[in-house]
């Protein structure tokens, strides 16, 4: 789950099964009406309904929910429902009895933006976990939750297919700019014709690549 930035967000947690058993609903205090939540209430809301059903609190109001299900349940062949991302407030606890288990889950799970792994010093199922969650998302935090994204240069907020729409790109960060700018070449073109930043005099004095150097 994410803070007030983040409430579009649908989260599945991966937990031991000896932790309880059974689905269940949590209901918390409805979330204020504001742009964000406006936004996606609508799918918020058809996703739990098809989950759980249930109404919304109002037209502009969700719950927060919490949701706990067994992975035999979770894997069978009439819970698509619980595949389906959901925008808003909401967990899906899925809780495994084995490695097997769990590694069946897993594998049926769509990518995502975030696969964060939890794991104790000599985890005899932490390579595989890591091996496997770099191939299911852009972001692979290690026993931390990704808490929102950042302006930064090793910020990848992107993803496999159907996360994002361009796995070999990310959306936020410094590497966010060769997703969003077309490349133009000038060639042969005179100097006084060219954009000041790509001039050799460089009258702004930014930073430059000439034939590979930086200067």
């Amino acid at each position: 789950m994410r803070d007030q930035e983040g409430r579009a967000q649908f989260a599945r947690v991966y937990a031991p099964h000896d932790l309880g058993e059974g689905l269940t609903r949590v209901r918390e205090a409805p979330l204020e009406d504001d742009v964000i939540i406006h936004q996606v209430v609508g799918s918020d809301v058809e996703g739990v309904i098809q989950l759980v059903g249930g109404p919304p609190v109002d037209d502009t109001h969700v719950m927060a929910q919490l949701f706990d299900v067994d992975t035999e349940v979770f894997n069978g062949s009439h819970a698509a429902t619980l595949h389906v991302e959901c925008f808003g407030p909401l967990a899906l606890i899925v809780r495994y009895r084995d490695a097997h288990d769990l590694r069946v889950a897993l594998d049926g799970l769509q990518p995502a933006l975030t696969f964060s792994v939890f794991s104790a010093a000599n985890d005899d199922d932490a390579t595989w976990l890591f091996e496997l969650a770099k191939d299911k998302a852009g972001r692979v935090p290690a026993n931390q939750y990704p808490m929102g994204v950042g302006v930064s240069w090793s910020m990848q907020h992107g993803g496999p297919w159907p996360s994002t729409t361009n796995s070999a790109a990310t959306s936020v960060g410094a590497g966010a700019i060769d997703r969003w700018l077309r490349p133009v070449t000038y060639q042969a073109v005179p100097a006084e014709l060219l954009p000041a930043t790509l001039r050799d005099d460089n009258p702004r004095g930014i930073l430059q690549r000439v034939d590979g150097v930086q200067r």
